[in-house]
Formats: C-alpha cells, sequence, structure tokens
C-alpha cells in the first residue's frame, strides 16, 4: 500500500480517537448541535479506520510469520507459519482493496433526504 494512503489512514485514525476522546466531555454531551456533527463525523470514519485497523493486524501477524519462517528451527512450527503466511497475505490483499473502495469521495448528496412521488398512470 502507498504510504501515502497509508499516512491518510493513520490520520483518519487519529481523528476517530479524538472524536471519540470529545463525545465523552461533559460540555459536548449537553450541545445538542455539536454532538450532532461529531457523531455524524464519527459515523463517516468507522468504517474505514476499522479496515484500517484490522489491516494494522494483519501486517503485524505476516512480520512474526516471516519472523518464524527464517528463524524458526522447528519445521513443523515453519510449515504452520507458511500456511498462515499464504491466508494472512490473501486477507491483506481484500483488505486494501476494501480500504481502497471506503476512501472514494462520498457522494455530497447521499446524505440528503429525497421525496418520491408514485402516481397511477392514466392511458390506454
Amino acid at each position: 500500500m502507498a504510504q501515502a494512503m497509508l499516512e491518510r489512514l493513520q490520520s483518519l485514525s487519529e481523528r476517530f480517537a479524538e472524536i471519540e476522546g470529545l463525545l465523552a466531555r461533559p460540555e459536548v454531551a449537553t450541545d445538542p448541535i455539536r454532538l450532532q456533527e461529531l457523531a455524524r463525523e464519527r459515523a463517516s470514519l468507522e468504517d474505514v479506520v476499522g479496515l484500517y485497523e484490522q489491516f494494522v493486524s494483519v501486517n503485524r501477524q505476516l512480520e512474526d510469520a516471516l519472523v518464524i519462517l527464517d528463524e524458526g528451527d522447528d519445521e513443523d512450527l515453519r510449515a504452520l507459519a507458511q500456511e498462515e503466511l499464504s491466508s494472512l497475505e490473501r486477507r491483506r490483499n481484500e483488505l486494501e482493496d476494501r480500504i481502497r473502495m471506503a476512501l472514494l469521495p462520498k457522494d455530497r448528496n447521499a446524505d440528503k433526504d429525497v421525496i418520491v412521488e408514485i402516481r397511477a398512470g392514466t392511458g390506454g
């Protein structure tokens, strides 16, 4: 994954943690407008941050499996690490794709309400 994307994900994760801290403050809890704004922003970041946290976890597990492959003396343990390595690489690639999709710009009209009127047709 590109370094710029990782930096953006890290900053989104930090903002998510900041919002959660703000939501816990009593002065925010008593201001319904501010509370709603923060809750809306938190909800928009929640999916991306969750995917990023999973991505970081999978990368750590991959690093651990590579260490076992490089330094492990037990053949059974190395075989298990090799199996886990291929599974983790597939999972990491899947998460990368999902993160890219989640980072695409949202439609600015997606959060707006819409009224749909259905009328009976006329004619013969």
